[in-house]
């Protein structure tokens, strides 16, 4: 049985297709009729020459990057539990000052309604509080 050379374009886009997870060495070793450790070979010729993680630093790397986001999942939902309690909090607090101010609210429209806005209070005399125009006399 003679050996089958392969060019380097044909083992690079194996190595791509096991580095981005599209297909195992196993699988493409298959399609093209090599051992998978021929795949295996390259691929781990490719990460050194291109300076990159080895599979079993790829892992662990990805290991800790799991561990690292759970924490900060963590952190961020234990914040926005804080921030929801907050925001009841507050809308708690408008509507207790809506009820407070809704009487003077009322008693403003009136006010308006009777001349208040023209300059006149609702005795028919000038008006000198809550207005910030001046009045003719």
């Amino acid at each position: 049985m003679s050996r089958v050379h392969y060019n380097d374009e044909m083992r690079l886009q194996a190595v791509k297709l096991v580095l981005k997870g599209e297909k195992s060495a196993t699988k493409i070793a298959k399609d093209i009729g090599v051992n998978p450790n021929t795949i295996c070979r390259w691929v781990q010729e490719y990460r050194k020459q291109n300076n990159l993680p080895t599979y079993e630093e790829e892992r662990r790397i990805r290991k800790v990057s799991v561990e690292e986001l759970a924490a900060k999942n963590k952190d961020l939902e234990r914040k926005l539990k804080q921030r929801e309690k907050e925001l009841a909090d507050e809308k708690e607090t408008v509507e207790i000052l809506k009820k407070i101010y809704k009487p003077n609210i009322v008693d403003m429209a009136s006010l308006l309604a009777n001349g208040h806005d023209r300059g006149v209070g609702i005795s028919g005399n000038p008006c000198t509080s809550l207005c910030d125009h001046e009045t003719e006399m």
